[in-house]
């Protein structure tokens, strides 16, 4: 299902939601499915060159591995003419990513390109096998894909039986520096650098110069006698192993901090709060977070980040900020959460909720419900009137409710 929209005005409060079917989709040829694509690209995924491109992703439930030489892709539904894939072998469960920009390139072992990129305005986009024959196909001749949105993939149901994990908790063990200059550079943040001359940490890390944060500090994390004072940035690196990274459904980063932080995953920026937009060794909090939220996890969800996720060590690797020299504490803990999905599924077709590189869709739905007019624009009245809420989305439900409450698809007056 998708999200529902959720509006406010003085008098009442309504939400739209679409109801939707479910086709069951066959797929008598085996293992294969073209299983997600994005035909314009909101940059969360760039390929080598660094460009936003169009991408494309392959999925092989099994039973077995399928040698992929001979099988294409093609974005026309009475052409003949598709891009091969070259002669490699994708395994039972693994994802393979294509990126759809009309760069060509086809050679095993490296980032794979497309001759063509997928029409925004919605086209058709197919996987065939080495007969010809058609394994998984959106869109047709007579009922084109519908036009596609920035950021949004569209692709299949990927289903299954539902393992909560966690990757580390807020005790986990790291190791911490405060930095005196700016030599380190970004080379920090790499899993392979050499951090054995920093102190040996648990979190969570920072100081108080009060009492307040001291039961928050983990072993070595009070970093009283080289942080307060010293620096507004702190960098942390903790190290943690991942076993099954491709039925990775969902991520989540809990963060307790005081007062801002950027978090990287395999050395990419993937969250962040109260961060400048460029990081130097002595960055500082663009604004405070009250003490008293400071120590409460808050939820990030990191999910369109899963790719970033590899089997065997990870490092989460984080840059601390306080808001001053002057800052009188300064608090920094985290845990990695994600969501397994085992014996997966493949169903109906339609937009995903997210997109989901190179691990599991989750449920698919078949539109977005258009926004909601008002006959009457908001405002104060003092005598009743008419009112009257449509949206141009054919068969859509709204329901409102007059007593402050969220309306859900159970509940509120439609």
């Amino acid at each position: 299902m998708p999200q529902p929209l959720a509006m406010k005005s003085p008098c009442l409060r309504f939400l739209t939601f679409l109801g939707l079917a479910a086709f069951s989709l066959s797929n008598a040829l085996g293992a294969l499915h073209l299983s997600e694509f994005v035909a314009d690209n909101g940059g969360a995924l760039r390929d080598e060159d660094g460009d936003a491109s169009d991408w494309i992703e392959i999925f092989n439930s099994g039973p077995g591995d399928v040698a992929l030489d001979g099988y294409q892709l093609s974005d026309h539904a009475t052409e003949q003419t598709s891009w091969s894939f070259p002669s490699m072998t994708l395994e039972k469960g693994d994802f393979l990513i294509v990126f759809a920009s009309g760069k060509d390139r086809s050679e095993a072992g490296s980032e794979l390109h497309t001759d063509f990129q997928i029409a925004k305005e919605g086209g058709y986009l197919a996987l065939t096998d080495p007969d010809g024959s058609t394994i998984t196909a959106f869109g047709a001749e007579d009922n084109p894909l519908p036009p596609q949105l920035e950021g949004v993939s569209y692709g299949l149901t990927q289903t299954g039986d539902r393992t909560s994990t966690v990757f580390l908790n807020e005790n986990a063990a790291g190791r911490a520096l405060v930095p005196t200059n700016g030599t380190l550079g970004e080379r920090w943040l790499a899993p392979e650098f050499e951090d054995s001359s920093w102190r040996a940490v648990s979190m969570g890390i920072g100081y108080d110069e009060n009492t307040g944060y001291a039961s928050e500090f983990g072993t070595g994390g009070d970093f009283g006698d080289t942080f307060n004072g010293q620096n507004t940035s702190v960098y942390l690196r903790v190290p943690f192993e991942a076993t099954e990274t491709s039925s990775l459904s969902e991520l989540s980063l809990k963060v307790k901090y005081d007062d801002g932080f950027a978090a990287f995953l395999n050395v990419v920026l993937f969250a962040n709060a109260n961060a400048p937009n460029a990081l130097t060794w002595i960055s500082e909090a663009s604004s405070g977070h009250p003490d008293g939220e400071a120590t409460t996890l808050l939820d990030f969800d990191i999910s369109e980040h899963t790719q970033l996720l590899t089997p065997g060590t990870n490092v989460l690797a984080f840059q601390g900020l306080n808001d001053g020299l002057t800052s009188s504490d300064m608090l920094l803990a985290a845990e990695l959460h994600g969501l397994l999905v085992a014996n997966p599924t493949v169903g109906s077709k339609g937009f995903l909720g997210r997109p989901t590189p190179g691990s599991l869709n989750g449920e698919s739905f078949s539109g977005f419900v258009g926004d909601t007019k008002f006959s009457i624009d908001r405002g104060f009245f003092e005598a009743p009137f008419d009112l009257v809420i449509s949206t141009d989305t054919e068969g859509a439900q709204i329901r409102y409710t007059l007593d402050g409450s969220a309306p859900s698809a159970t509940q509120g007056q439609l």
